[in-house]
């Protein structure tokens, strides 16, 4: 996640919810790579795993108005 809106973000919240963020992006990647034949509810089903980590610490960012 390397785009203008990763960096806006990143420079947000903290480093440790960066870490998690960055974590969970890498293992999608590379889960990715090595499942490129994957049905669609495999990706749905790893789409939902990124969320579940990213949402609430993009939702904590927004509710402290530092978006």
């Amino acid at each position: 996640m390397t785009s203008w809106v990763w960096l806006q973000v990143a420079s947000k919240i903290s480093s440790e919810d960066k870490s998690k963020i960055e974590k969970a992006v890498d293992e999608a990647m590379e889960w990715l790579d090595g499942n490129q034949l994957a049905e669609v509810d495999e990706l749905e089903d790893k789409q939902k795993e990124i969320e579940q980590i990213c949402s609430p610490i993009i939702s904590k960012m927004y509710q402290a108005g530092q978006y």
